[in-house]
């Protein structure tokens, strides 16, 4: 695998452990529960980074399926564009700009009204 893609499938294999680990020591009770009525949950931010990920995986597949139509050989090295860029410098971590993201509700409270860890895989 190319030094850059393998860095990208390493982050995410962090993540899943950093997710076990926050299911483990985060009481199940604690997972629904707001801090403060604007902020979300542990399992809204949960689901949030995986719906997120989520939507984006056709447009990678996409991708990949273009690359291969391309049989070419992969770059040296791979570049962002100026979109990509600024979402990854803005984005962390550490996060340097917090933005709004589409509205609370649209998670649904019904989801962790259970008070279970959601998408612990």
């Amino acid at each position: 695998m190319h030094p850059q893609l393998q860095v990208v499938a390493d982050e995410y294999r962090s993540a899943q452990g950093r997710l076990h680990e926050l299911a483990r020591v985060v009481p199940a009770e604690r997972w629904g529960r707001r801090t403060d009525p604007d902020r979300w949950s542990v399992a809204e931010c949960v689901a949030h980074l995986n719906l997120t990920s989520t939507a984006y995986l056709p447009l990678l597949r996409e991708a990949f399926d273009r690359a291969r139509a391309l049989n070419a050989p992969a770059p040296s090295r791979y570049r962002r564009d100026p979109v990509g860029w600024l979402l990854w410098k803005t984005m962390g971590p550490p996060v340097r700009v917090r933005t709004k993201t589409i509205a609370r509700s649209r998670y649904g409270r019904l989801i962790f009204d259970r008070h279970e860890p959601p998408f612990v895989s």
